[in-house]
């Protein structure tokens, strides 16, 4: 029987995903995929604790699926037998095939070829000379050594394990190296661990091995009350609570994290061991590596939006500095003119004066000679006279002012990229101007 995708909905939400997966055959986990996939809305944590509280939690409203593909989950009956075969789905296919190419290229660790991968003889000699550390375990350092933390009665296990996935990942192209931790944590026991990298595409997974241990307490013995009466003395204590001693033992369980502790993937010993996960866990590397180069890419693209965002901003804001520039200039050749005006009014009035008192004026006469020079600084000031291309008004064709030329050397890696602009704006031309030392003193003006 084909149930579709909103009876599903109406299902998920009527009982929990442990009891209603006995309808379709599947395991909770499974019907959990099938509803992400069909974008069905699931019970949150603690909606079926809230609802036999006798609360009304919210239920999360069903939206349309827009995109065509699979619109609903096939169930069965018990009565009939065995389940239907699963319809898996692109993604599925997908993964079934990598997992088959990874079986292809699997190596057990009982393969001899196993303790014959790259590292493996350094990591024994470094780890089989350590010294366990307060968890039992020897801490991988050095040039040459696998991130391999375990105690030595597993040491010869945990070789065979790693040599495996390293083989492993070899035969698929990928290029397994060791090294320091690229940043520091700050904690000293940490600082100079090895580090396991697999490299492929320029994308690094990380990977490690550890054994897990367990933390048991014990009342102190009197050796170490003697040792170390400050902390295991109750006497002393002011709560006068008796002190335990915290002892880590380790387990023999080992588990190998793929793509980081914090993040990654983990594969522990369990209902199966280690080494009948290896074909997971080396396709959880192909998967991080694959997180990874997605991430870079987006990141990547992120970056050069910004750095779009960042420039076209510093344009925006050149251009509007640039038009401020212009504005002032304009005003102080409005200014210039006015100035010139006023010199001129005044030698007419001056010339006037003079002939009133002296009569006409010879050439040469030194009042002549006062009123030429006052000629000489109107005309020299008067924006529509000078020759001075800096005070002319109309300005030049491609003119700039002086304090944009400033602005231009300052900023010279910003206009030497075409920017969309007015006509209205005059930009600065694309060769670079000679900055005298009159523009260098410049001022801009006060915002």
């Amino acid at each position: 029987m084909f149930i579709d995708r909103e009876e599903l909905y109406q299902l998920a939400w009527k009982e929990p995903m442990a009891k209603l997966c006995h309808k379709f055959g599947i395991t909770d986990v499974a019907l959990k995929k099938h509803c992400k996939r069909l974008k069905i809305p699931t019970p949150y944590r603690g909606y079926w604790a809230r609802l036999e509280a006798g609360q009304k939690p919210p239920i999360t409203k069903l939206t349309p699926l827009t995109a065509s593909g699979q619109t609903g989950v096939e169930s069965y009956d018990p009565s009939r037998g065995s389940p239907p075969p699963t319809k898996h789905s692109e993604t599925d296919a997908e993964e079934i095939q990598t997992k088959n190419r990874i079986q292809r290229f699997l190596i057990s660790p009982k393969n001899p070829q196993a303790l014959q991968a790259r590292f493996v003889t350094s990591t024994r000699a470094i780890l089989s000379g350590g010294r366990p550390d307060d968890y039992g375990r020897v801490c991988p350092h050095g040039p040459g050594c696998l991130d391999v933390n375990v105690s030595p009665r597993v040491l010869n296990r945990s070789l065979r394990l790693i040599g495996a996935v390293i083989k492993t990942l070899e035969s698929m192209d990928y290029n397994v190296t060791t090294g320091e931790p690229q940043s520091k944590s700050g904690y000293a026991w940490d600082s100079n661990r090895a580090v396991t990298n697999a490299v492929r595409d320029g994308v690094s997974v990380n990977i490690r091995l550890d054994e897990r241990c367990r933390e048991t307490r014990r009342p102190p013995t009197p050796d170490e009350v003697k040792s170390s009466p400050w902390r295991y003395d109750i006497s002393r204590s002011l709560d006068k609570t008796p002190r335990s001693v915290l002892e880590r033992t380790p387990t023999g369980e080992l588990r190998l994290t793929i793509g980081g502790s914090f993040g990654g993937r983990v594969f522990k010993d369990g209902k199966q061991t280690l080494e009948h996960q290896l074909t997971a866990a080396i396709f959880a590397v192909d998967q991080a590596r694959e997180d990874l180069l997605r991430r870079q890419q987006l990141y990547a693209q992120e970056k050069r939006e910004r750095e779009l965002r960042e420039a076209a901003r510093q344009r925006e804001e050149l251009l509007f500095h640039h038009e401020e520039i212009r504005r002032l200039d304009l005003h102080n050749k409005m200014n210039a003119l006015a100035e010139s005006t006023r010199i001129r009014e005044f030698m007419l009035a001056a010339r006037a004066a003079l002939e009133r008192r002296h009569g006409a004026m010879e050439p040469g006469d030194e009042a002549e000679r006062w009123l030429s020079w006052l000629a000489s600084v109107a005309e020299e000031i008067d924006p529509l006279t000078t020759s001075d291309s800096d005070a002319q008004w109309p300005p030049p064709a491609g003119f700039v002012p002086p304090g944009a030329r400033r602005m231009k050397a300052m900023t010279s890696a910003y206009w030497a990229t075409e920017v969309p602009h007015s006509d209205e704006i005059v930009l600065p031309p694309n060769d670079d101007d000679e900055i005298s030392e009159s523009d260098t003193k410049t001022d801009f003006p006060d915002e």
